[in-house]
């Protein structure tokens, strides 16, 4: 399976494709399932969206153990796509190579500023373990169902963020297809279908209020100890 991540700004192509997708005709929204929330700060904090098909949207149908298609029909495959190397521009596919997941996001949220991400980072966006994420996803969505799915998860750079306010506002998953251009002798890109949470700053967001982690007192921690093992000495002499 090929895994691909997308950091960067949400352009107006991202969000056409998720309202408009021509070819695959899957119609829906992606929204934050749970928007806000407080963790202590040398917490991970999971990154869950539902995923749901509008009532007029084809089926979401996709299985990477079925072919390198995802068992998708290619006579649904678009005819042209986007060249990947200068000139770039569009171009025909002249041939199918393989269907990828993708998941992307935007880089003006809080959690990984400045920029989108490093060492100086509050949180790094890293991919989920198995086996709720969308790289884990294979089924079927049907028009006006939902489904749940654990999109990234934030992990606290060197182990404590600072205590504060942090917002993330865009997201987003989809399926590319893959190909080749014989002219050019390149490969082809063209997303068949791609959808986001369609959030900006002062709109809806992911938020999470850090507060710092209490640490345990030493004293308290030896005292903890003392009693588990008196605990286990009682155990052994009965």
């Amino acid at each position: 399976m090929i895994k691909r991540i997308h950091s960067g700004l949400f352009g107006a192509i991202l969000l056409l494709a998720a309202s408009a997708t021509a070819n695959a005709a899957i119609i829906g929204t992606l929204t934050f399932r749970d928007p806000t929330g407080t963790v202590n700060s040398n917490e991970a904090i999971d990154v869950w969206v539902t995923l749901t098909l509008d009532s007029a949207s084809d089926p979401l149908v996709y299985d990477n153990t079925i072919d390198s298609f995802g068992g998708i029909n290619p006579a649904t495959f678009p005819a042209t796509g986007q060249l990947q190397v200068s000139p770039y521009g569009e171009v025909p596919f002249d041939s199918y190579d393989y269907v990828s997941q993708f998941i992307r996001r935007s880089c003006n949220d809080t959690f990984a500023a400045p920029g989108c991400g490093g060492p100086t980072s509050a949180y790094q966006w890293d991919v989920p373990p198995p086996p709720n994420g969308w790289f884990d996803w294979n089924g079927t969505l049907n028009p006006g169902e939902s489904t749940d799915i654990f999109l990234y998860r934030l992990t606290p750079v060197g182990g404590n963020a600072p205590a504060g306010t942090y917002q993330a506002f865009n997201v987003g998953l989809g399926l590319t297809l893959h190909g080749h251009n014989d002219m050019y002798e390149a490969e082809v890109e063209e997303d068949l279908f791609s959808i986001s949470t369609g959030c900006a700053p002062g709109g809806c967001s992911f938020t999470r209020n850090v507060v710092a982690a209490v640490p345990v007192p030493g004293a308290l921690w030896l005292l903890g100890s003392g009693m588990a093992a008196l605990g286990l000495i009682r155990r052994r002499a009965a």
